[in-house]
């Protein structure tokens, strides 16, 4: 185990010099193994630290991604000592407007501590050895080309002048695609292919 459970005070303290977490692995399974390992089942007279919803299979080798949520008001303490924490999987806190949005808390001591979080956007995940042919390999891989594209069309700065649309690529001034609002729109695109 990477963190230890205190179920009094809903903590989940990190190991000294562990700077990389894993969602499901080192926070969900070893939370339930936790709860498993106390004295005579003890461990279950705290409140749940957390729930997870997704890994429903959608095809044979296609699942919904794994969501998981703090809850309850348990928190994440990181080791004593300056450092980055890596917390990969898609980790969010449950009922943020009574808890609060962060995942942490600070060290005891005046550490500097910065959190970074490794989440997947995708809301499908494909189990490793599905047998896709290059073809479903290589559609897919489109298909989330242009799921990217369009979340960038959707969310990143843009800029209406001389009658065009200009959307801006993630750093805010290189040009994604620009839309033309007057004349010709079958020549509405340039940098990119329409998705």
């Amino acid at each position: 185990m990477k963190v230890a459970f205190n179920g009094a005070s809903k903590l989940i303290i990190v190991d000294n010099g562990i700077t990389e977490l894993d969602a499901q692995v080192d926070l969900y399974s070893d939370w339930k193994e936790w709860l498993r390992a106390g004295d005579n089942g003890d461990n279950t007279k705290f409140v749940p630290a957390m729930r997870t919803v997704g890994g429903d299979p959608t095809t044979g080798v296609k699942s919904v991604a794994p969501y998981f949520f703090l809850t309850n008001g348990w928190k994440i303490r990181p080791y004593e000592g300056d450092h980055t924490l890596t917390i990969s999987g898609n980790l969010f806190v449950d009922e943020p407007e009574t808890y609060g949005y962060s995942l942490t808390i600070p060290t005891l001591g005046d550490y500097t501590v910065t959190v970074m979080l490794s989440t997947t956007s995708d809301a499908i995940t494909v189990s490793a050895g599905s047998g896709l042919s290059t073809e479903e390999h290589n559609q897919l891989d489109t298909t989330y080309q242009n799921v990217g594209l369009l979340k960038k069309i959707e969310s990143n700065k843009w800029n209406i002048a001389n009658d065009q649309l200009v959307i801006y690529d993630n750093d805010g001034t290189t040009p994604l695609v620009t839309f033309n609002l007057t004349g010709d729109q079958t020549k509405a695109y340039s940098g990119r292919e329409p998705v």
